[in-house]
């Protein structure tokens, strides 16, 4: 059974000369195609020359290097290759945030059992309501006046240490999020340690395009577990801007609401 890689998101450590990420075929390839655009730029000359001669120093800077920086955020962590091969999904995408939260473990696992605590600070989130003990069906604001709502099974993996979440939605764009939950050094609470993971179409295209979305996500991410530590450390949350923003903002789009999209309903001959 393999091992399973911290509960990170982070990247491997960044390509340097001495560490190149390209190898020898790839690095031949850069040097050879940057060199023939820098010939072909200064014949031309002109500003389509010179930009020409520029790719091709680019180009051939980065097999002489052997440095790619574009293929190093393309490359999947170790942790999201476990998450792709644990849930059998064909591609992997994750992000990863932690906050220390002044309140014994206890307590702030509990609060993250409840669906309804969650939501609550998610402005986005019109509702979520618990099916069983298992499951609970949520319904969130979407683009043009939209309702989308999906279902999302909960798992207890080690009580008061570690959770997960799973959207029962069968299509791609699969979600999974991780959870764990330990004693912060003596008299500082409990550190919480979340991964999301969202399955992409397979390909490096479909990779960087979720590796843009995370960008959004994470900061999302980061404000849910702070507004998490600000209920459990002081019982109440400050008026959420972000809440305000997203209402004026949709307010006066649609006179009528729209009936919900169910991400989770099965495709008609599926």
């Amino acid at each position: 059974m393999p091992t399973k890689p911290p509960l990170t998101a982070v990247r491997s450590v960044a390509p340097s000369r001495d560490h190149p990420n390209l190898g020898p075929a790839q690095r031949l390839f850069s040097i050879s195609g940057g060199l023939a655009l820098i010939l072909n730029g200064l014949r031309h000359r002109g500003p389509l020359g010179i930009a020409q001669a520029a790719l091709g120093l680019g180009a051939a800077w980065r097999g002489y290097t052997g440095v790619c920086q574009l293929t190093h955020q393309l490359d999947q962590t170790a942790y999201e290759h476990f998450m792709q091969k644990d849930a059998g999904w064909s591609s992997s995408k994750a992000i990863s945030r932690s906050v220390t939260i002044n309140s014994p473990r206890g307590e702030v696992f509990a609060f993250f059992l409840a669906p309804e605590n969650l939501a609550g600070l998610m402005p986005w989130v019109q509702s979520a309501q618990t099916i069983d003990e298992h499951s609970s069906r949520w319904t969130a604001s979407g683009p043009l006046d939209k309702q989308l709502s999906w279902t999302i099974k909960q798992n207890i993996i080690q009580q008061d240490q570690a959770l997960q979440w799973d959207t029962a939605y069968q299509g791609p764009w699969k979600h999974r999020i991780e959870a764990t939950f330990s004693d912060a050094p003596p008299n500082r609470g409990t550190e919480v340690k979340v991964v999301l993971a969202v399955e992409p179409f397979p390909g490096s295209a479909a990779y960087a395009l979720a590796s843009a979305i995370a960008q959004f996500s994470d900061r999302a991410l980061l404000n849910l577990l702070r507004q998490v530590k600000q209920q459990l450390e002081t019982g109440e949350v400050a008026t959420n801007q972000m809440h305000a923003e997203h209402t004026n903002a949709t307010q006066g789009v649609a006179a009528e609401a729209s009936a919900p999209i169910t991400l989770d309903q099965p495709q008609e001959g599926s």
